[in-house]
């Protein structure tokens, strides 16, 4: 819901440039749920295991879990992030006839190809603060480093701008600055974990 808001001004930027612009930058948008989806699945998993782990007292897996996802959703980004970059053509052409609009809908993809792996590092990081029972400070960075920054983000770069690349690297921008937040309070609350006695030792 919070992501909807922040993506509806992303859409008032992109309704700003023509027709062909608006259709490549739908055609294109289809592959954020394909690298989500498959990245979502460590995240899930991150939650999971450093809960498990937290429960059963065992900090070393705890932060083994947590490098382990983060690789593999970093890895599964970057992955069919690039393959999409050098298929980004036919895969288009599903959507459009039309040479124009995946001209357009490429613009895009040059741009979010690259930025699908910084998330994983915002994501993982979430997962992991969720599963030793962290939820609300995660969830107030999110808000701030990826929707409300996304907003302001729009009325001063882009509008300065108003190029493709100028909005599109909001993206990356925004998952950036949320994940250096995200992991500078999970190393903390992490500490915290490790100067209170385990579970075995109590």
């Amino acid at each position: 819901m919070i992501f909807a808001i922040a993506n509806l001004f992303i859409q008032v930027g992109v309704n700003s440039f023509d027709s062909i612009m608006v259709s490549g930058n739908s055609a294109a948008a289809n592959t954020d749920s394909i690298v989500y989806n498959v990245m979502a699945a460590f995240h899930t998993a991150c939650s999971s295991f450093m809960g498990q782990n937290w429960g059963a007292g065992n900090r070393e897996r705890m932060i083994k879990s947590y490098r382990i996802s983060l690789l593999y959703s970093f890895l599964s980004g970057a992955l069919i992030g690039l393959s999409l970059l050098f298929f980004g053509e036919g895969f288009l052409f599903i959507f459009t006839n039309d040479p124009a609009v995946v001209a357009a809908g490429m613009q895009r993809m040059h741009i979010m190809c690259f930025s699908y792996a910084i998330s994983a590092f915002m994501d993982c990081t979430i997962a992991a603060c969720r599963g030793i029972g962290r939820s609300f400070v995660p969830t107030v960075i999110v808000i701030l480093g990826s929707c409300v920054f996304r907003v302001i983000w729009v009325y001063t770069i882009f509008a300065h701008f108003h190029t493709i690349p100028s909005l599109y690297l909001l993206y990356a921008f925004s998952w950036a600055i949320t994940a250096l937040a995200e992991t500078i309070y999970f190393l903390c609350c992490f500490r915290k974990l490790n100067a209170a006695p385990t579970v075995a030792a109590e």
